[in-house]
């Protein structure tokens, strides 16, 4: 049972692994208006790869963006470097029945790149 004030969420994450398989990744949701979309990526700004705060949609009237958060890991102390990925994660809310395509491109020196990687989805609001 959700408590009052809660909101209905859609969760949406790809890993790392995922992007080294294949950096063009598409997946497909579908979701109530009213409800939230919580779309979770792999990051790692000290590769010199950022993903775009805000990303593309064919139409900004399905879906809104409600907000933005990087997560990066705390070094430990005095411990051994290791290199560890954190997570950057968009929230949306459905506004209205219809299909959107949301566009996540990542990006070195805001320059194109072969190696960048990207997410498709498709958003439909019913």
């Amino acid at each position: 049972m959700l408590s009052q004030g809660t909101v209905p969420t859609t969760a949406i994450t790809i890993a790392c692994t995922q992007f080294a398989q294949s950096p063009n990744v598409s997946r497909t949701v579908s979701a109530l208006s009213g409800t939230q979309i919580a779309v979770t990526l792999c990051a790692d700004p000290s590769s010199g790869y950022v993903w775009n705060p805000a990303p593309a949609m064919t139409d900004a009237s399905v879906l809104t963006q409600v907000s933005h958060q990087l997560s990066i890991p705390t070094p430990v102390p005095n411990t051994p470097f290791v290199i560890v990925s954190g997570k950057e994660v968009w929230t949306f809310r459905t506004a209205k029945s219809g299909t959107t395509d949301v566009t996540f491109t990542s990006t070195r020196n805001d320059q194109p790149d072969a190696n960048a990687w990207s997410l498709k989805l498709t958003v439909t609001v019913r």
